[in-house]
């Protein structure tokens, strides 16, 4: 842009070192200090290309602002530590000179050249003393670097109440970064009461000008309601503000409310495209999410191909979700190879992370013996790992374990624990063994309504041995009325299976004639 148009003449006014600081163009200086706070606080492109421009063209000032830029993660420039240091190296001599006749712009950036070893031998304590110079002339820039090195503990002792008075200062002079920073202090209640509603207050002071990261939280603030009445439609606005400008945490965040119609009419075509964005950004829980969706065939065509190469992305960054999903795609030869011993491989690496399933299918491969050595023991180590976290076939197999002594002392009160947690969440098996509990008054009260009302949980979703269970209370009328007709029914639908005990139930009360 700046080749075709030419530089802004205000950008070509760099003195030379013996300028004397009263003949310097403040404009210029000041214009300058605002590019690099939006260029570094708000992602401004506009910013960073004009202090770009001004740095190629040879404005000292503009090479130390520059420098910083290339120094931290988050800009628009690629950070590169080798390009940060010849920048400050161009812009050194000049900062010193004029840092020591007291210029504000100089001192600040001083400071951070000591701060990072920039150009200088670092020293963060000779940090420290020229943003206190700079900050003492209100500089709002210094004033949030003396917040950060409190707040730290960098060159100065820590003090979380003295980096919010800092903080504070360079807030009321509308430093975006300050704003963003003063909203989380009250939010987390760090060296301040803490007070949501103050909270928003900066935050919103943030967003005005235009700084990503406070529209996201504001967005999660009204997603939740969290300083602020709760409205769903608001935190949507707020995501799309700058989903659309490309931040993809901010598109993650849109493909879910579309994904699940929060504050928006629900879309999965529009939560894939969302969740796409992201990903192609890199951002793992969107490449996850990418993968799922075509795994079920949500918001776009089933295709386990393209969810496994999805998978293997987010996988490769370390996503324990990616690891169990690939190890089982792996392991029953989905969309891939069948290959158990990569299935084992990646879900041992997403059960280190802590991820239950995960866990639950490395007990079931150490108690089969499924590309690992058959060991019982591990089994039960990985089964109660998981069901600590809420695992249903991991709760049911400790109930088991529990209930027969194996490798874990018998105890029939657990049993019937770990049986409920399971059963609560549905698990057929579970259902179906607490209901033998209560009908054998094992490790709880005798209860044959109770035992009648999870059997029958089990058989109506076609459990053979819970059908005939069912059977039998309807036709001695245990727990239940008695009813031939129901009791004929669930006989026949175990039979149908296969269920030995109730075909021969059936020929026998055939011949009796008990039905």
């Amino acid at each position: 842009m700046w080749k075709e148009e030419g530089l802004p003449e205000i950008f070509r006014l760099t003195p030379p070192i013996s300028t004397p600081i009263g003949e310097f163009n403040g404009s210029v200086e000041k214009q300058l200090d605002d590019n690099f706070v939006g260029a570094r606080y708000c992602k401004s492109q506009a910013d960073t290309d004009s202090i770009t421009a001004a740095a190629d063209a040879g404005n000292y000032l503009a090479q130390a602002y520059l420098s910083i830029l290339y120094d931290r993660e988050g800009t628009l420039v690629e950070k590169d530590r080798l390009v940060a240091e010849e920048y400050a190296n161009k812009a050194i001599s000049w900062l010193k000179e004029n840092a020591a006749r007291g210029n504000i712009y100089a001192m600040f950036n001083l400071a951070m050249c000591y701060n990072d070893g920039r150009g200088v031998k670092k020293d963060l304590e000779e940090g420290v003393r020229y943003a206190r110079l700079s900050a003492g002339r209100s500089h709002s820039s210094a004033q949030f670097f003396l917040g950060v090195s409190y707040r730290n503990g960098t060159g100065v002792i820590k003090d979380e109440k003295k980096a919010a008075v800092w903080f504070q200062l360079a807030a009321n002079q509308n430093h975006a970064g300050a704003q963003f920073v003063m909203g989380l202090c009250f939010h987390h209640g760090t060296g301040v009461t803490k007070d949501e509603r103050k909270a928003v207050t900066f935050f919103k002071l943030a967003v005005e000008q235009e700084h990503l990261d406070a529209h996201l939280i504001i967005a999660h603030c009204y997603a939740k309601g969290v300083g602020v009445a709760k409205d769903e439609q608001e935190a949507v606005r707020y995501y799309k503000l700058i989903a659309d400008r490309g931040e993809a945490l901010a598109q993650y965040s849109l493909s879910y409310c579309y994904s699940k119609g929060i504050g928006v009419a629900k879309e999965e075509h529009m939560a894939f495209k969302y969740s796409k964005m992201a990903a192609e950004q890199g951002n793992v829980s969107a490449l996850f999410n990418i993968a799922m969706f075509y795994a079920d065939g949500t918001g776009v065509s089933k295709d386990m191909m393209e969810a496994v190469r999805y998978y293997t992305l987010a996988a490769a960054q370390n996503h324990a979700g990616a690891q169990y999903k690939l190890g089982v795609c792996f392991n029953n030869g989905t969309g891939v190879r069948k290959d158990g011993k990569e299935a084992v491989r990646l879900c041992q690496a997403a059960a280190g992370q802590g991820h239950g399933g995960a866990q639950y299918f490395m007990g079931r491969c150490y108690q089969r013996g499924s590309e690992v050595c058959k060991d019982e023991a591990e089994a039960v180590r990985y089964f109660k790992s998981a069901a600590d976290k809420g695992h249903a076939g991991a709760q049911y197999h400790i109930g088991v374990r529990y209930h027969h002594g194996i490798h874990l002392t018998k105890d029939n009160t657990e049993a019937v624990r770990y049986y409920t947690l399971a059963a609560d969440q549905g698990h057929t098996r579970a259902q179906y063994y607490l209901g033998m509990c209560y009908e054998c008054g094992l490790g709880v009260s005798k209860n044959n309504m109770e035992a009648f009302r999870h059997y029958k949980l089990a058989a109506d979703k076609g459990y053979a041995r819970a059908q005939y269970k069912i059977g039998l209370f309807y036709t001695f009328s245990i727990g239940v009325t008695e009813d031939k007709e129901e009791a004929t029914r669930y006989l026949q639908l175990a039979a149908t299976q296969g269920h030995a005990k109730s075909q021969k139930f059936l020929a026998f009360i055939a011949q009796v004639n008990i039905l």
